[in-house]
C-alpha cells in the first residue's frame, strides 16, 4: 500500500517562521517535522511513500532523495521508498 503526503503549500501563515524552507522541513528536536511522519509510517509497516511538493520542493528532495538514504538529521536509514509529484 502507498501513503501519499501532501507537502506542497506554500507555508504563507507561517513565514515568520521559516520563509526559507518548506513547513515539512520545521525541525522539532532537531528532525524536520516530514522525517518524524516518515519514521512513524515504516514503524506502522508503510514503506512506500509518495510526496506532493511545489513550493520549495526541492529542499525536501534534496533532504530525502529516494529514501534510500541516511538522515543528515540522525544519521539514520529511511528505509522507505519515496516518489515525488510536482503540484502545479
Amino acid at each position: 500500500m502507498k501513503v501519499v503526503i501532501m507537502a506542497g503549500g506554500k507555508g504563507t501563515r507561517i513565514q515568520s517562521v521559516a520563509s526559507d524552507i518548506p513547513k515539512p522541513m520545521i525541525k522539532i528536536d532537531g528532525v524536520p517535522v516530514l522525517e518524524h511522519e516518515i519514521r512513524n509510517l515504516k514503524k506502522q509497516g508503510f514503506t512506500d511513500i509518495i510526496i506532493t511538493i511545489s513550493h520549495l520542493g526541492n529542499i525536501i528532495m534534496d533532504y530525502f532523495g529516494n529514501g534510500s538514504g541516511k538522515s543528515p538529521a540522525t544519521g539514520e536509514s529511511f528505509g522507505v521508498h519515496i516518489e515525488y509529484y510536482f503540484e502545479n
